[in-house]
């Protein structure tokens, strides 16, 4: 049987990652942090997730003069969606190989 393992891991890699590039070009990722206990960790889980939806987009846009707004969020969502279909995509892999192993 062919069960597609990466497309279902891609799909929902690409909604979590238009669903952090919703956050992040709203705001409500500081709202929702403010329900998580403050710890060394939760530090941690603000730069992480900073750097991972706005350091490329940052890199990238350096070298325009003056980038709108639009585009800006626009570079976001397609680099957030298309990176967390990526990475997605390869654990789905993984685990199709893996289940393909034990099955047999």
């Amino acid at each position: 049987m062919n069960r597609k393992y990466w497309l279902r891991g891609g799909i929902i890699g690409s909604l979590f990652g238009f669903g952090m590039a919703f956050l992040m070009t709203t705001g409500l990722f500081i709202y929702v942090m403010e329900f998580i206990p403050y710890t060394a960790v939760s530090d941690y889980i603000i730069l992480i997730v900073m750097t991972y939806a706005y350091l490329p987009v940052t890199i990238i846009l350096w070298n325009i003069k003056s980038p709108s707004a639009f585009l800006f969020i626009t570079m976001i969502v397609l680099y957030n969606v298309l990176l967390s279909f990526l990475i997605g995509s390869v654990i789905g892999w993984i685990y199709g190989k893996f289940k393909k192993q034990n099955a047999v």
